[in-house]
């Protein structure tokens, strides 16, 4: 398994399933981690599909992005057969706020200035995100993200006069 950015987020710890009798990975946190596991029990039968290899936890390290990759380099059945498994590649998408409600994905800073202008995630600074900030400003003071990102008017709290300053910038 590995990360292709150790710098957003690294792998923390590795369990294995029940099946995985006899198993091992190697040293974390890191961003590329290596595992052994054997069903040494015969718990995972001929046939058998979406099998769970292991689960990794992850622990984000920075605002950002980092593509997920698997390969393997030694697989086979109980009786010897090469196996072969589908190997799919992911992402691993790291942000310090919450999503807000009725949003998909966390704000975003679209131009490095420190404010996050994108306040519902789609990428855009748009009228939605006047509204979204207006509809749940008493959710981020009771939420707790960092005021600075949503700070315009630079006086330490999320106030409506950030939201004032958020629709100017429009």
């Amino acid at each position: 398994m590995t990360l292709a950015d150790a710098s957003v987020a690294e792998i923390t710890e590795v369990s294995f399933p029940d099946w995985a009798s006899v198993n091992a990975s190697g040293e974390m946190p890191a961003g590329e981690v290596w595992l052994k596991a054997a069903d040494l029990n015969d718990a995972v039968g001929y046939g058998a599909v979406d099998v769970t290899l292991a689960t990794l936890t992850l622990t984000g390290n920075a605002d950002g992005a980092a593509d997920i990759s698997v390969s393997v380099t030694m697989m086979d059945s109980d009786d010897g057969c090469v196996v072969s498994p589908d190997c799919i590649a992911g992402e691993v998408h790291v942000s310090a706020l919450a999503v807000m409600p009725g949003c998909n994905n966390p704000p975003h800073d679209l131009n490095g200035d420190g404010i996050f202008e994108d306040v519902n995630g789609n990428s855009l600074f748009d009228f939605d995100d006047i509204v979204v900030f207006y509809t749940d400003i008493e959710w981020m003071v009771e939420n707790d993200p960092p005021a600075e990102v949503f700070d315009l008017n630079g006086n330490g709290r999320i106030d409506f006069a950030d939201l004032v300053a958020l629709f100017n910038e429009l």
